[in-house]
């Protein structure tokens, strides 16, 4: 009846507010130590989900979203995100040159949206009107909210803008306000991605050269930096300086011996050495040694945790624990470990090897691979093939479900007539790598070196579950030699 009537129900659109601490080391006494957390009606979410699956299907069918725009997005993930802009970056150092990339923060970017200006570019830009658009305009028009602490409610107040927090629509409509910016930056000829309202964008130059030097790339990400600014401005977003970070990647330079970035002529922000972006600790020579030393002591003090408890609870669920505080994290973004140096590799492994003696009963100087072959876990290298394979797997046989700014970077090869020096679902790929320390590391290259070793019959299979399972298998055998 909401859909057909293109009306909201009125009694859904109240919001209910609970302050959380953001961490137990912060004063409670400061408002800004808390995160609002915001509850909405479970049958709203289940309207609002009819509503942003319709809308997806349109905006998909149409490629109305940006290519290079991630999250809300089914198959656009944190991983393939950080994928993009970490491979774009060993491209350009493996061709000799040195990158800039900046990444911009949002304050509050959720609550300042304008419901008039939101509502125009849907109905300009994104093809939405009639009762969709109405009924849109009902839900964003008279919310209101209400903070809860200790159970008590507070008096409802009205929200005049925002999309809601806690909201199936509200990250998609951000989407839309979003899609704009990365057209423009490219545009202007520098390289971006965004995450929801992480903003990233880069810039290569050759330190020697005399044309596209490092005095040219600052000028550019300044411009750069403006063109971000009046996109916010015009859309009522506010940048949040004091998080906006600037880390140097060269192969010649330390990061810290980069003179301070002037965004503006109010805005100068100093050189990191490392940044974490999107829940990955990048440093300046993607060496990610501050990644696994943060990897290694996180799940190190989950696993000493749940030790002390692992004769409380059975063995079922205590390996659903282990999956979910420490196999989970070693699985995130896992695709960047694939050529990482072996002692990297090896201080990673230690952690997979301590869960697997855990789960396994197995003592201090038992044999950890043996444990993982009870298991039937692959070692960790195996699991970034894995994970790469899929990725591959997307993009030869199901392209749709495959983000386009790793598609586009792959040709697929197709034979009359199969022979031992050919065979179809061969990968080509747009990039070529000078370096096997730098450019051979890139998703562009491994994605395809990989896939064109795996055997043909494993290539063919189309289905995407039958092809996990097999490939599992085949990188098993080939990992414990069986």
């Amino acid at each position: 009846m909401s859909l057909k009537s293109g009306v909201f129900p009125t009694s859904y659109k109240e919001s209910h507010i609970t302050p959380l601490i953001k961490s137990p080391t912060l004063d409670s006494d400061l408002l800004q130590s808390y995160r609002p957390v915001s509850n909405l009606s479970f049958l709203s979410k289940v309207i609002e989900t009819a509503v942003g699956n319709q809308l997806m299907k349109h905006f998909d069918h149409h490629k109305l979203l940006d290519q290079n725009q991630s999250a809300y997005r089914p198959h656009h993930s944190v991983e393939t995100a950080v994928q993009h802009v970490y491979s774009s970056i060993l491209h350009q150092l493996d061709r000799g040159r040195s990158v800039f990339l900046v990444l911009v923060d949002l304050s509050a970017a959720f609550d300042t949206i304008s419901h008039e200006h939101l509502l125009s570019l849907l109905s300009s830009r994104f093809g939405v009107s009639g009762t969709v658009l109405s009924w849109l305009q009902s839900y964003l028009s008279g919310r209101s909210y209400r903070v809860k602490i200790n159970n008590e409610l507070s008096a409802p107040v009205a929200s005049t803008v925002g999309v809601p927090q806690g909201s199936v629509l509200g990250p998609i409509l951000f989407n839309c306000v979003m899609s704009v910016l990365p057209k423009l930056l490219r545009d202007f000829g520098v390289g971006c991605h965004t995450y929801a309202d992480d903003t990233q964008f880069w810039v290569s130059f050759d330190e020697a050269g005399d044309f596209n030097n490092e005095a040219t790339a600052r000028w550019r990400i300044s411009q750069a930096f403006g063109i971000i600014s009046k996109f916010m401005l015009e859309n009522h977003l506010k940048l949040n300086p004091k998080k906006t970070q600037f880390i140097p990647f060269s192969r010649k330079t330390d990061a810290i011996d980069f003179a301070p970035l002037a965004l503006s002529s109010d805005v100068s922000i100093s050189p990191s050495s490392e940044v974490r972006n999107l829940g990955l600790i990048m440093d300046s020579k993607l060496n990610f040694h501050a990644y696994v030393s943060d990897l290694r002591r996180n799940c190190f003090f989950h696993l000493k945790r749940l030790k002390a408890i692992r004769c409380f609870i059975p063995q079922g669920q205590f390996a659903t624990l282990v999956h979910a505080f420490i196999t989970s994290r070693l699985d995130f973004c896992n695709s960047v470990f694939y050529r990482l140096p072996d002692n990297l590799i090896s201080r990673i492994q230690t952690v997979q090897n301590s869960c697997a003696k855990c789960l396994t009963g197995k003592k201090k100087y038992d044999s950890a691979t043996q444990a993982r072959i009870e298991l039937h876990w692959l070692p960790i290298r195996a699991r970034a093939s894995f994970k790469i394979l899929v990725f591959a797997h997307k993009v030869v046989h199901q392209s749709d479900n495959a983000p386009a700014y790793l598609s586009s970077a792959f040709s697929t090869t197709k034979h009359s007539r199969i022979t031992r020096f050919n065979c179809d679902n061969t990968l080509k790929g747009f990039f070529t790598c000078r370096l096997s320390t730098v450019g051979a590391r890139s998703l562009f290259i491994t994605l395809r070196e990989l896939w064109n070793s795996l055997p043909v019959k494993l290539r063919e299979i189309q289905s995407l579950t039958t092809y996990k399972s097999h490939l599992k298998t085949h990188l098993f055998k080939q990992s414990y030699s069986l």
